[in-house]
Parts: structure tokens; sequence; C-alpha cells
């Protein structure tokens, strides 16, 4: 269940970790954010990346920065967005 959205997600955040200089593997739950593996531009093409692929509305959710810290998290918030 989930598998394109998740392997969507994991190819976006392995990007992201790449143009940081960042090769090593990352885990579902692991706190991208909050772990200080990504930075603030990062959440912010976050953010459009799951507002434009997936429809999640930022607006209507509010933003918390701990609803995009892991793949986990965004995929809870994508399956929202689809549901």
């Amino acid at each position: 269940m989930n598998t394109a959205e998740r392997a969507a997600i994991r190819e976006f955040i392995g990007q992201r970790l790449a143009e940081h200089g960042d090769a090593d593997d990352f885990s579902d739950d692991e706190p991208l954010f909050s772990g200080a593996r990504l930075d603030s531009v990062s959440a912010i093409e976050t953010v459009a990346f799951l507002e434009r692929r997936f429809g999640v509305d930022f607006l209507a959710a509010g933003f918390d920065m701990g609803k995009i810290d892991s793949v986990e998290a965004m995929l809870a918030l994508v399956v929202r967005a689809v549901a």
C-alpha cells in the first residue's frame, strides 16, 4: 500500500540529501529536519513538492515541521490528502 507514493517521496528526499552532499542511506522514520540532515530551504522545497505532486493542502492542514520530518510523516499527509 502507498508503494508509489513512498517511492516518489524517497526519491525526492534522496535528491535533496544528495544536493547537500549527503549520500548516506536514510530510513523512512528518520528525522530529516530535526535531525539536521536537511535545512529550511529543503523544507520549503518539500512543502512545494507535496502540494504539487500529491495535492497536500498545508493551508487546511496547518504547517508543522513535524508533519514533514520523516518519509513516514510525509506519507501520512499524502494518505490524508488523497482520501
